[in-house]
């Protein structure tokens, strides 16, 4: 099968003026793609955010997010992308900015520790439906 890449792949382009190469736009690709697999990652946030080992895995839920927000803002009115994609994305954006981060202790309202975040269902949605947009995503790029 010839693959070819689809248009921001071979290059990031904004009035007519090129931003990226071919190659640093599929690097970005690749990039968000790895981001995706790490907000998936729930054994290594349990292991770092629940039972305190960074060994392996330095990032908090902030740095998740804060990671996942930038590149998804700009790839998700990619044209290239199937309508099914671009809500995919724009679902999983929606439900990472709208994610309740915070509880109430004594009426005041405090940040929710790594912990409770691991320990959350609507985190562990968020980390089921982000692989499902992983999966749909990468195979957008070839198997090389």
């Amino acid at each position: 099968m010839n693959m070819i890449f689809p248009g921001y792949l071979n290059g990031f382009h904004m009035n007519n003026k090129r931003y990226a190469t071919a190659k640093e736009s599929r690097d970005f690709f690749k990039g968000f793609l790895n981001i995706l697999l790490i907000l998936t990652d729930e054994e290594s946030q349990n292991n770092a955010w629940i039972n305190g080992d960074y060994s392996n895995y330095h990032l908090d839920f902030i740095d998740i997010c804060e990671a996942f927000i930038s590149p998804c803002e700009l790839i998700i009115d990619w044209k290239e992308l199937s309508v099914s994609q671009h809500n995919g994305l724009k679902k999983l954006y929606d439900m990472i900015v709208n994610y309740k981060d915070k509880k109430e202790r004594n009426g005041i309202w405090v940040p929710k520790s790594n912990a409770e975040i691991a320990h959350d269902p609507n985190w562990h949605k968020i980390r089921a439906f982000a692989r499902n947009i992983y999966n749909d995503l990468s195979s957008l790029l070839p198997n090389k």
